[in-house]
């Protein structure tokens, strides 16, 4: 799994960094939280903002997924 910065982002990381960092497609991310897996929170302009929690879940997600 691709390791997370060690520096913790207060507002979050945006979508483009999130699926790059994990070589997945940003549609995937949208997929996840479409389905209920994910569940970022917004910016108050609407993008979609993943916490260090997020990203916890989603190597869980990706793990499984992958196995």
């Amino acid at each position: 799994m691709a390791a997370r910065p060690k520096k913790k982002a207060r507002a979050g990381y945006m979508i483009s960094a999130v699926a790059e960092l994990y070589k997945i497609h940003p549609q995937t991310l949208r997929l996840y939280e479409r389905v209920g897996l994910l569940k970022p929170s917004r910016s108050q302009g609407n993008t979609r903002l993943y916490t260090d929690s997020d990203l916890e879940r989603l190597e869980v997600i990706l793990t499984l997924t992958r196995e």
